[in-house]
């Protein structure tokens, strides 16, 4: 059986057209895959241990000075014991906040500096952590601790150089300011 032009035509056409569908089916048509592929699960973000929260450094101060409690908080021995307070309070809080002088050996000096300290201000009533500070006048003796609580303060002892709660919010007082003549200044770190 031969064609006609026009059947000749039509078949022509009707090839072409099926060429393209394999072409299309070919490079378009998504293939199905040879293997069963599990699905990708989205990236999980990476979880980073969170650090502790840091308690308000006026406690943080607390803490430390309880670790130094019967012991010596100034093992350089810048200053005699009986003018080691300002040493040993000093030595304390530099290890809270490591740019803040150590081994201050007047209370003169750490008064002024904690004054300055944009770290701490003045309180009327103590609390733990607070720094109490009477600085020397002319030849009077001034003295330095820290608050273990809202009544008691632990400081240098003069006689044995070490860090003991040896003083309450009374007796510092009494021997600082009736019985020594000098001014008290509590500081709170922020």
């Amino acid at each position: 059986m031969e064609l006609s032009p026009f059947q000749w035509f039509i078949a022509f056409i009707m090839g072409g057209i099926a060429t393209l569908v394999a072409l299309f089916k070919t490079y378009y048509m998504p293939k199905e895959p040879d293997t069963e592929v599990e699905p990708i699960a989205p990236p999980t973000p990476e979880i980073k241990p969170t650090e502790p929260i840091k308690p308000p450094l006026n406690i943080q101060i607390y803490q430390e000075a309880r670790k130094w409690l019967g012991k010596e908080a100034s093992p350089r021995d810048l200053a005699a014991d009986e003018y080691g307070c300002a040493e040993s309070v000093s030595n304390i809080i530099n290890i809270v906040l490591p740019d803040f002088f150590a081994g201050i050996l007047s209370t003169i000096v750490l008064n002024e500096i904690l004054s300055e300290d944009s770290r701490f201000h003045t309180e009327l009533n103590i609390q733990a952590g607070d720094i109490i500070v009477s600085p020397r006048i002319g030849e009077q003796a001034g003295h330095c601790g820290i608050a273990m609580s809202d009544t008691k303060i632990a400081s240098n002892n003069s006689s044995t150089g070490l860090f003991e709660t040896n003083y309450s919010w009374q007796s510092w007082i009494k021997e600082m300011k009736d019985r020594r003549g000098l001014h008290t200044y509590i500081y709170r770190a922020r």
